[in-house]
Parts: structure tokens; sequence; C-alpha cells
């Protein structure tokens, strides 16, 4: 693996990656690029598969800001209680296995029962 932290400005012409101290390097681009991204890094991976170009892109986005609604819960999961919330609800852990083991000795001891 090869990274190329500095690549100069527009890095990407025509399918080809200008890569330092390589040059031109043709690769076959699976995304566009959006609209005002700058590649900042390329990077060369060997997989199995062949030869890889992942590329580190920046561009500014601008994310909307959540607005908070409704009553805050926190939530625990521990051992003796699988689920406790800070509102004081708490919920059993589940007892599959040991609920599971009852239900086959119950089985079992009932056909015994059943063949005497």
């Amino acid at each position: 693996m090869s990274a190329f932290p500095q690549l100069g400005v527009e890095p990407i012409q025509n399918s080809s990656v200008k890569l330092p101290v390589i040059g031109w390097v043709k690769f076959w681009q699976s995304r566009h690029i959006p609209d005002g991204g700058i590649v900042k890094q390329a990077r060369v991976v060997r997989r199995a598969s062949g030869w890889y170009v992942m590329l580190t892109v920046q561009w500014d986005v601008s994310v909307p800001s959540t607005i908070p609604h409704g009553n805050p819960l926190g939530i625990d999961v521990g051992l003796t209680n699988f689920i406790a919330t800070s509102n004081g609800l708490l919920v059993k852990r589940p007892r599959f296995f040991i609920d599971a083991e009852r239900q086959r000795k119950h089985c079992c001891n009932s056909a015994l029962v059943g063949s005497v």
C-alpha cells in the first residue's frame, strides 16, 4: 500500500490520476467526485482482485442541526437487568437457555411417563 498525501492541482483528468513520482496512471472511476470537491489524498492498494486507487475528497457541506424534541432518555444495558432507562423502567434479562432447558426436561419427562 502506498499513500500520496499531496497530489497538487487537478490530479484527475480523462480517467487518469497524477501520482507523485509515478506520474499519470489510468484508472476506472466508480463514483463521481462531487462538484466543488477537492482531491486531497490518494492511496494505492493491491488486493487479491487487483490494484485500487482510493481517493480522499474534501468539500464543504452544510449539515443541518437537529432540533431536540420530546424527552431525553438514557438507556443502560446491564447484567442483572437487561435494560435500565433513566425514567426508571427495568427490563429483566431474557432467559432463553434456561426456558428452553426447562421445556426440554418437561418434554422428556412426559414422554417417559407415558411409555411405562
